[in-house]
Order: C-alpha cells, then sequence, then structure tokens
C-alpha cells in the first residue's frame, strides 16, 4: 500500500505502517477545525479534494487539485489528532495517459475523471474540502443532469498491474459507443442525436455524412403517437414564433415550454450537457399528451425543474434541426 501520489506534507514524517494501520481504530467520520472555527465534517463514502505535495491550503485552483473518495478512517484513539484516511484515487485523462500509454484522453470531457482501484493512505490534514464525482451511465439517459461544472466518471482503470503502462485497453474499461463510427462520445466537443427507434446515440457529424435532413418529423412522445410534418427546410425554425427566451422562462405559460420543447430531437454533448435533453424532452411530452387527453389538466409547481430547462441552452435546443437515423431511417 505503499505511495503513488505525494499528498501534501501534514507535518507527519510518514504515513503508519500496515502493522501500525491495521491496530488503529475505525470510524465513520473526522471532523476539522478551521483557523475561523468553523467545522467541516467528512465521512465514510465520501468523495474529496486532496492537495497535492507543494499546494497551500484554500489558496489552490480546484482544477489543481486531486479527487479521491474515503474508503476508511482511522485514528489511534478518539481523542487522537492523528487521523489518517484511506482513499481510493480519480485520475484526470491527462495523467491516466501518464501512466498508461495505451490510454487515449482525447475522448474524455475535461472535467472527466477515471475512477482507479489505486490506493493510499493519507493525512487527514491533506483534505482540501468536499467535492462530488458524479457517476455518468452512457446507458441510462433518464439519469440525473450534470452541470458543466460537476466533475464526473464513467469508466475505471485497473492499475495494479505490472503491465499498466502498456495494456491500456486491458487495464481501462473501454468507453461506450453506439454512432456508426464505433467512437467514444466526448461531452466537450461531440454533439450526438439520439434514435428512439434503435435507442442509440449519433455523431451529427456522422449523420451528416450518412443522411440528409428528413422530410417529415415524427415527434412527441417515444411511441410516435402524435405527429408534426413539415418540409426540411422548416424543421431548423418550426418553434421560433412561440418560443420563449430562455431568460424569461420562469415567467413563461409552462405549456408554450412543454410543446416547443416536445418538438425538439433529442441531444447531448457541448451546450446540451454530458447526460443530455432526454429526460427533459421526454418529460415535455408526457406533459403534451396530457394536455391532449385532459384539457383540464394542470401543469406541476416544478415543471421546469421536470424539464431541466436549466442544463442545456433551451433557446439553442429549440432551433436544432431533425434528421435521418443512419440506423433505422427514423428522424432525430
Amino acid at each position: 500500500m505503499g505511495p503513488h501520489r505525494t499528498a501534501r506534507d501534514s507535518g507527519i514524517d510518514h504515513p503508519p505502517s500496515l502493522k501500525e494501520w491495521t491496530k488503529m481504530k475505525r470510524f465513520k467520520s473526522y471532523t476539522v477545525v478551521a483557523l475561523d472555527e468553523e467545522r467541516f465534517t467528512f465521512f465514510l463514502g465520501d468523495d474529496v479534494y486532496i492537495l497535492p505535495e507543494g499546494q497551500e491550503a484554500h489558496n489552490t485552483p480546484p482544477e489543481r487539485l486531486w479527487n479521491a473518495k474515503i474508503k476508511e478512517i482511522r485514528a489511534k484513539g478518539f481523542d487522537s489528532d492523528d487521523v489518517w484516511l484511506q482513499v481510493i484515487w480519480y485520475y484526470s485523462p491527462t495523467e491516466l495517459s501518464q501512466r498508461v500509454s495505451a490510454f487515449d484522453p482525447s475522448f474524455c470531457g475535461t472535467n472527466e475523471r477515471i475512477f482507479s482501484n489505486q490506493e493510499d493512505i493519507v493525512h487527514a490534514l491533506s483534505c482540501d474540502g468536499r467535492t462530488k464525482v458524479l457517476k455518468f451511465d452512457d446507458s441510462d439517459p433518464l439519469q440525473s443532469p450534470i452541470s458543466a461544472k460537476s466533475n464526473y466518471y464513467r469508466t475505471t482503470t485497473n492499475l495494479s498491474s505490472s503491465k499498466s503502462r502498456h495494456s491500456g485497453r486491458q487495464l481501462v474499461k473501454p468507453l461506450s459507443s453506439s454512432c456508426i463510427c464505433l467512437q467514444p462520445y466526448n461531452p466537450d466537443r461531440h454533439i450526438m442525436h439520439r434514435c428512439s427507434g434503435c435507442e442509440r446515440w449519433y455523431h451529427i457529424s456522422c449523420i451528416f455524412e450518412a443522411h440528409a435532413p428528413p422530410e417529415d418529423i415524427d415527434w412527441a412522445d417515444n411511441s410516435g403517437s402524435m405527429h408534426d410534418e413539415r418540409s426540411s427546410g422548416e424543421t431548423s425554425t418550426r418553434n421560433e414564433q412561440t418560443l420563449p427566451a430562455f431568460a424569461d422562462i420562469g415567467d413563461t405559460d409552462p405549456k408554450t415550454v412543454a410543446l416547443a420543447l416536445a418538438k425538439c430531437p433529442v441531444t447531448r454533448g457541448m451546450e446540451y450537457g454530458v447526460v443530455g435533453t432526454f429526460s427533459g424532452i421526454s418529460a415535455a411530452r408526457t406533459m403534451v399528451q396530457r394536455v391532449k387527453s385532459d384539457p383540464e389538466y394542470i401543469f406541476p409547481e416544478d415543471w421546469s425543474a421536470l424539464l431541466e430547462v436549466n442544463y442545456f441552452d433551451f433557446d439553442l435546443l429549440v432551433r436544432e434541426s431533425w434528421y435521418d437515423c443512419p440506423n433505422c431511417h427514423q428522424p432525430i
């Protein structure tokens, strides 16, 4: 369990040996009292910032801090200030590529991390605050949105093998891809459209190469029971006459917003967020269906949260064009 990263010097000569570690008492949490007497409590399972060696607390920007998950908290006794943490590291794509030569970081986003099996023991004073590294499940389009500033991970790496510098494809779980190009999705660089027919995501650049825009548009719910047939030349501007400005959405009739959103293709990446618009658009289409079946339908008070309009560029989305699916040829 020797050190693989060197955390900030805590004033302790060295971490406890394995023998010393096994004799220490286990705790579910520990509390740090700052100079201003503000108290910070950390718990098992928390994601935390770790200060690298040479960095000062509270003066280091988040992008220069390390991310780790607390696996164990131990100290010699209940009154001991000498608290140690066993942490599991997250790696940035660039860091991992330096350890695993076959790993290509170009398919990872700026805030993306890779969860490793690498563990170290660091002093509790090396912690510089709590954070959250969110799990991005590429197979679940209904998962909660991930904000533009949030760190996230979608794959793992096994760094315990001596072959780690040469066998990246074996030691890093491959990023999934559903597009015809078989290339992974980079949320910072790629916009993708989702086909509800074959339930696959496609890079918009690959769609351009494969097909022209469709002539008929089916929209509303995933079953295609509602139709809005327009020529391809109208698709990119079909909602403009009824669209609220994004800044005014909170004061806008929810029916207007839901109808505009229901007519949009499902997208993800760049301005549309890491997870994408599937959940919000699905909610909008459900609301539209309820209005059609019940004119007295009352929109929920949290309708804007259900539509997730704060997690993507609404103004841009409602002008997004439809295209033919490269696989099943349905409009996407």
